[in-house]
């Protein structure tokens, strides 16, 4: 983030959980399609949030000084669409910071708990598209953003109980898998619980606005 950032954008803001670090903001906005998700972010307190499609912003052009996006754009399809509208919408000079899942890195420690849930899913997920710092930079430049920095970092979610294995395995991108899946996906962690942890190896994208 900018050392002010600003009035900022939350893409795909889901239940708004990076609202509570974006007080101190000149203004705040958060944009999702499930109305779930914002039901949960107005009942946290958690406002202004709006029903809308980051492919086409109900907001006007060159008026948002940071655009943010926590697991959120590998969601969206086709990405380039969203992309163009942050552009858009973006002050020249404004700063997009994003946070997407990714492959690496992981230790070797994490086989163990990896393939554990692998085998119970029949697989740990399918999101609707894959992000590499070298596929996000190549698609945040043909919508004019230019990406300053990309970091791959792991990090750790520990298992200590049952509710943690819960919270661990509907973290992931199971939409459509049957419950069957999902409850053994869960038991199996919840069997290690106290000795494993589950690797969270996350890319960290940051562009800006060259218009």
């Amino acid at each position: 983030m900018p050392p002010r950032p600003g009035k900022v954008l939350d893409i795909a803001c889901g239940s708004a959980p990076l609202h509570p670090r974006l007080t101190s903001t000149d203004g705040y906005l958060g944009v999702d399609i499930s109305d779930g998700e914002l039901a949960m972010a107005r009942q946290r307190g958690r406002e202004p949030v709006t029903r809308a499609d980051a492919r086409r912003l109900p907001i006007r052009s060159d008026s948002v000084d940071t655009v943010v996006s926590s697991m959120g754009l590998m969601l969206i399809m086709p990405l380039a669409e969203a992309l163009h509208e942050i552009a858009r919408v973006l002050r020249p000079g404004g700063a997009v910071a994003a946070l997407v899942p990714a492959r690496w890195p992981v230790r070797p420690r994490d086989v163990r708990p990896l393939f554990a849930l692998a085998v119970s899913l029949h697989g740990l997920g399918i999101l609707p598209q894959h992000l590499t710092a070298r596929l996000a930079t190549k698609q945040l430049r043909q919508a004019g953003l230019e990406v300053t920095d990309t970091q791959q970092r792991r990090f750790a979610f520990p298992i200590r109980s049952a509710d943690d294995a819960a919270m661990a395995v509907h973290a992931l991108y199971t939409l459509g898998y049957p419950a069957h899946r999902i409850e053994a996906a869960v038991d199996k962690p919840t069997r290690m619980a106290g000795s494993t942890e589950l690797p969270l190896p996350l890319l960290r994208i940051v562009a800006r606005s060259s218009g």
